[in-house]
């Protein structure tokens, strides 16, 4: 489930500090520095920052882009997961998908955002979900992002638009196939069975 990020502040800096201490979240920044204390902003007047938690009450990753006041468009999107076993990737993409579907509640009309392109696993699956829900590929950004571990190497960021106009009905879609595979056991421990709804829907 999604939650505010400012509600667990300290537990989501330091999920963040160890993240980046052990030089997992090399590619999540765009400079070779890295913020060890996250900031987390007390309002939501220009951020949105959610945190996905698991029932058992585990943060799972973070979630958030800028929604600034009177904007339309949504961008600087920021994906991190802290679990990286199998239920928790998946409880993830559902926590995911319903941002989304908060955000479009909330009147925006599109979302930007990017990736590195030297990170090829987060890329594949950028290109898998504009593939799938009708957002687009709109370029690259050549030499845009300086290597964390080296100052002399620049590394290419590929650039996505989600219009939700378009794309909402099919990222609905997806978000109810893949919660429909839920199973809730006696201890309310979630857990999904089967194919990825995302291949059911693609087919």
């Amino acid at each position: 489930m999604l939650k505010s990020a400012y509600l667990r502040k300290l537990e989501v800096q330091n999920l963040f500090a160890e993240a980046q201490d052990s030089g997992r979240l090399a590619y999540y920044t765009t400079s070779t520095y890295y913020e060890f204390d996250k900031s987390i902003d007390n309002n939501d007047y220009y951020k949105t920052e959610k945190i996905s938690v698991n029932d058992s009450g585990e943060i799972i990753g973070f979630i958030a882009c800028n929604t600034g006041i009177g904007d339309k468009i949504c961008d600087n999107l920021h994906i991190v997961r802290f679990n990286d076993t199998m239920s928790g990737r998946k409880l993830f993409i559902l926590d995911l998908l319903k941002f989304l579907i908060d955000l479009h509640s909330r009147g925006f009309k599109k979302l930007e955002f990017n990736v590195n392109m030297s990170n090829s696993g987060a890329m594949k699956l950028y290109d898998k979900f504009v593939n799938i829900v009708g957002g687009e590929i709109v370029g690259v950004r050549r030499r845009s992002m300086i290597s964390p571990n080296n100052l002399d190497k620049m590394h290419d960021m590929k650039l996505y638009d989600v219009h939700f106009e378009e794309s909402i009905v099919k990222i609905e879609e997806l978000f109810m196939a893949l919660k429909s595979k839920f199973i809730c056991h006696a201890r309310y421990v979630f857990r999904i069975e089967g194919d990825c709804a995302y291949k059911q829907i693609k087919s």
